[in-house]
């Protein structure tokens, strides 16, 4: 078990929650035209995905690697 890539793992996976969480709270506040909010949107879940993502794989790296 590394821990260094467990705890950089769970950073990652709390951060990405974290910007979903900003996000669902943000958006409705926002005073922008709908192709601006959808263009948000996808730029929001691509950048949580990918963070998601690699924490999890950093996860399971820690744990089995």
């Amino acid at each position: 078990m590394n821990a260094e890539l467990l705890a950089f793992g769970l950073l990652s996976l709390a951060t990405g929650i974290a910007v979903l969480v900003g996000a669902r709270q943000l958006y409705p506040r926002l005073e922008v035209t709908e192709d601006a909010e959808s263009s948000l949107r996808m730029l929001t879940a691509m950048l949580a995905g990918v963070l998601l993502f690699a924490g999890l794989g950093l996860v399971l790296l820690g744990l089995f690697g």
